[in-house]
């Protein structure tokens, strides 16, 4: 009877000594992958700082290049270029559920007519050109 108990005891402790260690080296485990992410996730913001600052000085590239005094001084330079009239305006559709249906804007129709590549070529695009009463 005595050996049984004592049996039992030493299985117990035996027991709860490899929890402990189980419990020692999942600890030792959770902190490498806790670290591995952690050196990921710094890595994934310093690229996204990166790009951020990239994409700063991309906008600020965009908008000295497209300042309307810069496009002004061109546009006298070249003489090819002339001010447009909302009349001469060509428009582009992309759907033929848009080309199909007319549209009125401001006093002027707008006709569409269908792609010159026809139905069943795979050619989705329309174009159509504004109309008014008077032209320039």
């Amino acid at each position: 009877m005595k050996d049984a108990k004592i049996r039992r005891q030493h299985i117990i402790i035996i027991a709860c000594l490899a929890a402990v260690i189980l419990a020692f080296f999942g600890a030792v485990y959770q902190s490498y992958r806790y670290e591995e992410l952690y050196l990921k996730v710094s890595s994934l913001e310093n690229t996204q700082n990166d790009k951020i600052e990239k994409n700063k000085e991309s906008i600020a590239s965009i908008s000295v290049l497209s300042a309307p005094a810069r496009i002004e001084a061109l546009a006298k330079q070249d003489p090819l270029l002339k001010a447009g009239y909302p009349q001469d305006a060509l428009i582009i559709h992309t759907s033929i559920a848009a080309a199909n249906r007319p549209t009125v804007s401001g006093g002027s129709q707008t006709s569409s007519t269908p792609s010159a590549a026809g139905p069943g070529t795979g050619a989705t695009g329309t174009a159509s050109k504004t109309t008014s009463g008077g032209g320039r």
